[in-house]
């Protein structure tokens, strides 16, 4: 199991097993959300012209995420800061090869992304650009073929993403479930109820 102070270390020598360490770390937090979008709220405040709040937006859920560094790289270049857009760029390009790492895109070893997002940026990584999708289940795992415009087969693992959004559902509980107090009353004008 990743420690925060071990979080980065894939940065300064990117390993798989580095890199899988600090996934492995966001993955297991209990407010892991594989459809974060956390790097929309980063789009949302470097489109109000916030880029002092863009540039220091953190969370859980962007701390792996290569756009949320791009945008925070342009937030930083708004702010005319060279060395903080330089520094989220490579923190992106460095989740990017860390995902590289993690198989070869074939459908016996997709790339293993951590957020939807991610397959996206991937592609703008190795130069593809997306043409379809589909989702199957190989081997019990959930995993995201997507057809690039070049006709490429690049297959992304997108289990962990698919079972957060399973517990985030789960979570959830509609309200026609919730049971009204037992010494309620129905009040006749509510004839609907």
């Amino acid at each position: 199991m990743a420690r925060p102070e071990d979080f980065f270390d894939f940065i300064t020598d990117c390993t798989a097993e580095r890199f899988l360490k600090s996934r492995s770390y966001i993955v297991a937090h209990g407010d892991y959300d594989g459809y974060s979008s956390d790097d929309k709220l980063i789009a949302a405040l470097l489109d109000a012209g916030k880029f002092d709040g863009a540039s220091k937006y953190i969370s859980h859920n962007s701390l792996l995420s290569p756009r949320a560094h791009m945008y925070k790289a342009l937030a930083w270049k708004n702010l005319n800061n060279t060395m903080g857009e330089q520094s989220e760029k490579i923190v992106a390009f460095k989740i990017l090869e860390g995902i590289s790492l993690t198989g070869d895109g074939s459908e016996g070893r997709p790339y293993l992304v951590t957020y939807i997002s991610d397959e996206k940026e991937f592609l703008f990584y190795i130069n593809e650009d997306f043409k379809s999708q589909m989702l199957l289940e190989i081997n019990d795992r959930q995993v995201d073929c997507i057809t690039t415009k070049s006709g490429k087969a690049i297959y992304f693992d997108v289990t962990d993403c698919m079972l957060s959004a399973q517990r985030m559902f789960t979570k959830v509980k509609p309200a026609s479930t919730t049971p009204k107090d037992e010494g309620e009353t129905k009040k006749w004008w509510k004839f609907w109820e």
